[in-house]
């Protein structure tokens, strides 16, 4: 294949995350959609219903552009008997009988349809669900020779596949099939891209890439999360020596546990009382770390905020004295969340709270551009808020971390990241 020289890419993607309904990975695919719009390109986007928590919904700005993008198969809210059958029929049809399969197998024939019509030059399946990628191979598998290069994102691994504390267990002949659809779909991509080494490594074997003669695309690329290419509207006002409010943008559960932050919290605020101390959760917050919160005495401390929008919740956290991020204790951090990237561009000081050994700690321990504290030791967490309030009133540590945030947010500018998955294709379709 080759690619065009004199009009711009058409690309297909398959992301059942998508816009209007936005939590992390849906925000991830919309952000890669406005890019490619805004570099020219044309875009179709085949996405699922929305469902679960979700951090907001509507086709506002920054989005109502992806409305125009967005496809939904026909016939995708079946119930009763017909949703049985049709379930049955694309279990059949697909030749993995797994959830969604029916979804997939309508989103792939009217992918073709469109193909038929007007040729892809690039097919993408994004992931979160991993179901993105069965009818990316479905297209693959119905064209044959002639299939546009195809690459596979994986966000996140499956999540039958998530590492402790999290827990999704599935019967074992549902694992395996999910299993065999998985290796299937990856060793038949062009390109497999992972945001993180520690995540390609964590799914190369259940993926079936880690054999030796597997092709060095199709092992995976290693491309980050891409930005919105945001920035604050002025610049950032000086610390305000009586106020230290920490925000955290996103959902916190059982699982992301924000104990031992509230606990170290309420220490510091306590050695600081001539200090307003006050934490902000962008998101949903289990009602049961509300009580947590009134054990340490913080009551009055937290304000959650639910359901705003992302522009708005971009502004909001550019107010923050310090963005803090918490991940699950998991004895691997294979995860990289995409909020990362948000806290980078919006320029404040950040915090992770992450495994001692994993993705989140590597990458800001490589480029220096926050603080890193492991989330199993109140200790680190305590120290870290205490080394943060500290660096507010030296310009010069200050100054060396915004630089850095300046130059990883370079790195995962909009036009950089389409530039890297084009790059890609180019590089596959030679050897095609």
């Amino acid at each position: 294949m080759s690619f065009p020289v004199d009009r711009p890419p058409r690309v297909l993607m398959f992301a059942p995350a998508f816009a209007p309904s936005f939590f992390s990975e849906a925000l991830v695919n919309s952000k890669l959609a406005l890019a490619m719009l805004d570099a020219g390109w044309e875009v179709v986007v085949f996405a699922a219903p929305g469902g679960g928590k979700v951090y907001s919904s509507g086709w506002g700005e920054p989005w109502s552009r992806l409305e125009a993008v967005r496809r939904d198969p026909p016939d995708h809210q079946r119930s009763g008997l017909a949703g049985n059958a049709a379930r049955l029929l694309g279990a059949i049809r697909t030749g993995h009988p797994i959830g969604s399969a029916s979804w997939a197998d309508r989103a792939a024939r009217a992918a073709l349809e469109l193909h038929r019509e007007q040729p892809f030059d690039l097919a993408l399946s994004r992931s979160t669900s991993c179901i993105a990628h069965l009818p990316a191979m479905l297209f693959r598998r119905r064209l044959g020779d002639a299939a546009p290069v195809w690459i596979a994102n994986w966000n996140d691994p499956p999540s039958h596949r998530f590492p402790p504390p999290y827990c999704y267990p599935v019967p074992p002949l549902q694992r395996l099939l999910k299993d065999r659809y998985l290796r299937a779909a990856a060793t038949t991509a062009d390109v497999n891209t992972f945001p993180s080494e520690q995540l390609r490594d964590y799914l190369a074997e259940p993926l079936g890439l880690d054999t030796a003669d597997t092709p060095m695309l199709r092992r995976g690329l290693i491309i980050p999360h891409i930005g919105m290419g945001w920035r604050p509207g002025s610049a950032a006002a000086p610390a305000d020596p009586s106020r230290f409010r920490i925000c955290h943008a996103g959902n916190l559960s059982r699982e992301r546990d924000p104990t031992l932050l509230f606990k170290a919290f309420a220490k510091v605020a306590k050695r600081c009382p001539e200090i307003r101390c006050e934490i902000e959760i962008i998101g949903q917050l289990d009602p049961a770390f509300e009580a947590v919160a009134a054990e340490f005495g913080l009551t009055g401390v937290i304000r959650k905020i639910t359901g705003m929008p992302f522009l708005d919740c971009l502004e909001r956290l550019a107010e923050a004295d310090l963005l803090v991020l918490i991940e699950a204790p998991c004895e691997r951090g294979v995860f990289l969340p995409s909020k990362l990237i948000d806290y980078v561009e919006v320029g404040r000081p950040l915090l992770a709270l992450s495994p001692s050994v994993g993705a989140v700690r590597d990458l800001i321990e490589c480029h220096e551009f926050g603080l890193f504290a492991a989330n199993d030791s109140e200790d680190e967490i305590e120290a870290a808020l205490e080394r943060s309030l500290d660096e507010r009133y030296r310009q010069e540590a200050a100054r060396a971390r915004q630089d850095a945030r300046e130059r990883m947010a370079d790195r995962v500018r909009p036009d950089r990241i389409i530039q890297d998955i084009w790059q890609a294709a180019e590089q596959a379709s030679e050897r095609v």
